[in-house]
């Protein structure tokens, strides 16, 4: 997947842990809706996302109203049809007394009343929603296993995509994420990844980065690094970082982002050291041949100052 869906998973992950944990697993329910008719006693489901959306759509505006909040996300099939899988909070509890090895061998007689009510909900309106198959379960797992659980789905439709799902939003929220009703927010967004390991440490290679080539007199930044390589220049940044090993030892860094910078430089694909690095690793052949890399020993003795003195200071 690429770096916006991963944080997007992550993202997702964190926000159905919290969930649970706020509301309690009793009251937490997996729904999934299939968009799609019958044939007689043959189930078509619909491909066009278009079509599809506009049903979905529909019975949203009637989930937001009977469910206190929730997430979707957004799955295509490998025969392509499209379908919804969600995570809401119900009313009540219904999930005591479920024999969920009964309900594995299509025995639902363990069920408790309110659960049963909602599935008569959903039997009744399925069919004005466009809707061709529902099921909504009681959740089985802790909040870990649940959140791991639905955020495979933006992986797998990630695999599964076709050319109209460019674009197209494969989480969603909606309700208020607070007990009291309140009005909330999911606690985690995009954003937050910035906070992460990975993040972090990606971060403190380019500061160390921008350092070093500060020293050879040229200053990197945003700009010249994107005038050098187009659009996708922190794509192409990331692969260089992908080879070198940093510096994680500096008290100034968060214990997090010290261990984000230790696994990267575990897993670096190459032996050498930011420290071993000059601009021929940075700039490309056109713009390197401005520069005069003759002073190596000048280079060195700044590398040993830098060892000495240690990073905080520069």
């Amino acid at each position: 997947m690429p770096g916006t869906k991963a944080k997007s998973a992550e993202a997702l992950r964190r926000n159905v842990s919290y969930l649970v944990q706020e509301f309690g697993v009793e009251r937490v329910g997996f729904l999934t809706l299939t968009v799609g008719d019958w044939h007689g006693d043959r189930f078509i489901g619909i491909c066009e996302r278009a079509e599809a959306e506009k049903r979905f759509h529909r019975a949203m505006r009637a989930i937001a109203r009977r469910y206190q909040c929730g997430v979707t996300v957004t799955e295509r099939c490998e025969s392509n049809a499209l379908h919804w899988h969600l995570v809401v909070i119900v009313g009540a509890d219904i999930r005591s007394g479920c024999d969920f090895a009964a309900f594995g061998r299509r025995d639902y007689r363990s069920a408790p009343e309110r659960l049963r009510l909602e599935w008569l909900w959903w039997r009744t309106n399925a069919p004005r929603f466009g809707l061709g198959r529902h099921e909504l379960l009681p959740v089985k797992v802790n909040s870990d296993a649940i959140g791991n659980y639905v955020g495979k789905y933006i992986g797998k439709g990630w695999n599964q995509r076709k050319a109209d799902d460019k674009g197209a939003r494969t989480v969603r929220y909606f309700g208020q994420w607070k007990k009291t009703g309140e009005k909330s927010k999911p606690p985690f967004s995009l954003r937050f990844c910035a906070c992460t390991a990975r993040a972090g440490a990606w971060r403190e290679a380019m500061r160390q980065v921008q350092t070093l080539t500060r020293l050879h007199g040229v200053e990197l930044n945003a700009e010249n690094i994107r005038a050098w390589h187009g659009p996708k220049w922190s794509w192409h940044i990331t692969q260089k970082l992908r080879t070198l090993q940093f510096f994680s030892h500096m008290n100034r860094l968060h214990p997090l982002f010290r261990a984000g910078l230790d696994k990267h430089n575990a897993e670096a694909s190459g032996l050498h050291h930011i420290g071993n690095t000059n601009l021929d690793h940075w700039l490309p052949s056109w713009e390197r041949d401005n520069f005069n890399f003759s002073e190596e020993r000048k280079w060195q003795l700044t590398m040993d100052r830098l060892d000495r003195e240690g990073w905080e200071k520069i």
